[in-house]
């Protein structure tokens, strides 16, 4: 602010996987999640949510109770810290769709930025559709300009599609 300068300190995200550790240490991580006291709680469930992803059986296998675990957390967090973690799991983590559902019904304008911003795959997403219908005027307007971005990204990648098809169609005898 008036020529004033923001330093930003990096955040630091430890990893919890090594190839040594296994589901008792995991599940341990899983219970020390469930007293939300510090940032660092929210670090680590922002790293239990990629762990989502690891093709490593026994993560696989727990797969339910760890998305089980970051709902009920999630629903406890304030709007800062979901829409923190809304930014910070990757939005192509699968199976989270309980987050979704309860940061969907929301009139906090920062988790709708994060949801817009994160988590639309198309103009028929849930971030879409019930922002349009929000409360909120501003949460309203961000949806709206998602859904036009979002028809716009699709008519794109549509037409890509198709001039691909003609191109290869001209090219082959």
């Amino acid at each position: 602010v008036l020529g004033e300068q923001a330093i930003s300190l990096p955040i630091r995200m430890n990893g919890f996987y090594k190839s040594n550790q296994g589901p008792a240490d995991f599940a341990r991580l899983l219970a020390e999640i469930d007293v939300l006291d510090e940032v660092e709680d929210l670090k680590r469930i922002a790293l239990i949510g990629e762990y989502l992803e690891f093709d490593v059986p026994w993560i696989q296998q727990s797969k339910p109770d760890i998305v089980k675990a970051l709902s009920n957390v999630f629903s406890k967090l304030g709007p800062h810290s979901r829409a923190w973690l809304l930014y910070n799991i990757p939005s192509d983590t699968s199976g989270l769709s309980r987050i979704l559902d309860i940061a969907v019904v929301s009139q906090d304008a920062g988790i709708y930025s994060a949801l817009l911003s994160q988590w639309v795959t198309s103009p028929g997403s849930p971030a879409i559709v019930e922002g349009r219908r929000s409360a909120n005027p501003l949460i309203r307007e961000m949806a709206e300009a998602a859904y036009e971005l979002s028809n716009i990204e699709e008519t794109i990648s549509r037409r890509s599609f198709e001039l691909i098809d003609e191109t290869e169609s001209l090219l082959t005898p």
